[in-house]
């Protein structure tokens, strides 16, 4: 991408084109089951992966422009920052939210998605600050120690 190809969308187009997949996924959901039961995870994964790799492909770009946007700004940076963390935790959050979910109305169910997203994010943030910036700096810090000609500052 770098040395040539670009993609003939924008940010906006590709979250669009991701949110009409996913839009097309609940209505055939509707449609095949009544909402009763899902679709085949594998028809649902092979319908959103294009759309993924449009956003990919767009968000790449404008990284590479050099185009300010939601993406580079300082929240979504701190997100960034926390991604590893937020991958580490957000699983035990939703195990201790699981069995509040069961006959859960769509409501409830809502009220439970919003809960993990936000205690995840959340306990991610402290996880970054608290445990994964003092042990990185540690780290860094035994590594020069030891070996200071080999150490390369990225």
């Amino acid at each position: 991408m770098k040395g040539g190809w670009r993609p003939p969308f924008g940010g906006a187009h590709a979250a669009l084109f991701l949110g009409s997949l996913t839009a097309g996924l609940f209505v055939a959901s509707f449609f095949m089951n009544g909402m009763t039961g899902h679709l085949p995870v594998t028809f649902s994964n092979l319908v959103m992966i294009p759309g993924f790799l449009v956003l990919i492909a767009a968000c790449a770009d404008g990284d590479v422009s050099g185009k300010k946007g939601l993406l580079r700004s300082t929240g979504m940076i701190r997100l960034g920052q926390w991604s590893y963390a937020l991958y580490l935790i957000h699983e035990l959050v939703i195990r201790m939210v699981r069995g509040f979910a069961a006959g859960a109305s769509v409501g409830e169910s809502a009220v439970l998605a919003a809960f993990v997203v936000v205690t995840s994010v959340v306990l991610s943030g402290f996880l970054h600050e608290l445990v994964e910036k003092p042990a990185e700096r540690w780290l860094r810090r035994r590594r020069t120690t030891q070996n200071p000609q080999q150490v390369q500052h990225s």
